[in-house]
């Protein structure tokens, strides 16, 4: 529904039992949170109301699923609070429809800070919800040391084993626990972050050690990410591109590996490996009107593959075309996508596409396909409203069909 990691969870398994309960529990929100202003400061006040029908793997019984999500963000010269929440019918995933996703409060001290409660950090290494404490220190020449620790949240309350009396006994608080060293330096095209942590999974915690960066000289840009798996000692993610710009060309060669086990964006998917990809590219933007990109994907080893992708953007229209071999078996495919204006009030849009999936900057061909369609409607300038419907195959669950209303509203 949006960019905000936040918001991106599973609707699996819905229920539609709307309780009296529920109703009174999300007006209760609603008049709590404008009471928690205490001091003069600028104040933000965000409530998404949805109604979706069907939901995820759920076309053999089709059921309607709502939620209202509430943000709210009070920001004053000594003390910020940030409040993320939802309310919604329960899940197989989320068995109490109460849910808070963020909700911290944070001291300023000059030009360091200390956080508190449940908080979300995220960057290009590594990104979890902890419910513990966070502290930022930072100095105008030597860049910023966070220090993040605690343990990783549950939304929806349905495992509450933190708390329970034998939460440190035979070591089951290490499943959850997680903490964070980080140093970041720099600012946009001439960057640095190291960064180490440790993640508890199964009784045992992980270390993990990462490294971003960022630079620009003349025409020259290179962005690297690299995430080390220590217990298993193997690349956990890998990333790295050179780029080379002259008038309205640009030549990249790129580097693209990574492990994706489901438990930050799509919960209800299969762990996903993308093996050592290594990509030449070619990209043609003519007056920010007409824009042709070109790359060539070579995947040596057990997951041979050689496959060239090809987009053109003309305004308001997007063609892509990929064709290719994967394991010896002949793959092509591509996507169409539009979308235009009507009035100053609507837009709306559409995309299909063929044997291809989108990593971010990489695609992937494999047997699937794809359909989608949406329409903004902007009523009142704090008032939004957005319809859309969604149909999907491939290979990491069978069907994904949703299809329902979204309405903003911002104070």
């Amino acid at each position: 529904m949006d960019g905000n990691p936040a918001t991106k969870i599973s609707l699996e398994g819905c229920d539609t039992k709307m309780t009296s309960g529920i109703f009174n529990r999300a007006l209760l929100t609603l008049l709590i949170i404008p009471s928690l202003i205490t001091v003069k400061s600028q104040t933000n006040l965000d409530v998404t109301t949805s109604l979706l029908v069907p939901q995820l793997q759920t076309f053999d019984n089709e059921t309607t699923y709502w939620r209202s999500m509430v943000s709210f963000n009070q920001m004053g010269k000594r003390f910020d609070l940030h409040v993320a929440m939802d309310l919604g019918s329960a899940t197989s995933r989320y068995v109490n429809p109460f849910r808070i996703y963020e909700l911290n409060a944070r001291l300023k001290l000059g030009r360091h800070s200390l956080s508190l409660g449940r908080l979300i950090h995220w960057s290009s290494l590594t990104h979890v919800r902890v419910d513990g404490i966070e502290s930022i220190m930072k100095t105008k020449r030597f860049g910023q040391l966070k220090i993040l620790g605690g343990f990783k949240t549950v939304d929806d309350f349905s495992d509450t084993s933190f708390v329970q009396s034998d939460f440190f006994k035979d070591n089951h608080f290490l499943d959850k626990t997680f903490f964070l060293a980080s140093w970041s330096n720099g600012r946009f095209g001439k960057s640095i972050n190291l960064s180490i942590w440790g993640d508890g999974k199964e009784d045992t915690i992980s270390p993990f050690v990462g490294m971003a960066s960022s630079y620009t000289i003349n025409t020259f840009r290179l962005n690297q990410s690299l995430v080390i798996d220590g217990e298993n000692s193997r690349i956990y993610y890998g990333r790295f591109n050179l780029f080379k710009s002259f008038k309205s060309h640009r030549l990249g060669l790129g580097y693209r590996q990574g492990r994706y086990d489901g438990i930050f964006t799509w919960h209800w998917m299969k762990d996903i490996t993308i093996p050592p990809t290594f990509s030449l590219s070619w990209t043609w933007n003519k007056l920010n009107q007409f824009y042709l990109h070109n790359r060539l994907n070579m995947r040596p080893g057990v997951s041979n593959a050689i496959y060239l992708n090809s987009s053109v953007v003309y305004k308001k229209i997007t063609i892509s075309f990929l064709s290719g071999s994967r394991n010896n078996s002949q793959i092509i495919g591509g996507a169409f996508g539009i979308s235009n204006q009507f009035g100053k009030s609507i837009t709306y849009g559409g995309n299909i596409s063929l044997n291809v999936i989108n990593y971010g900057e990489l695609l992937d061909p494999v047997n699937a396909s794809s359909i989608y369609g949406w329409l903004n409607w902007e009523i009142l300038e704090i008032l939004r409203m957005k319809f859309f419907g969604r149909y999907s195959i491939n290979p990491y669950y069978k069907k994904d069909g949703r299809a329902g209303v979204v309405v903003y509203v911002k104070i």
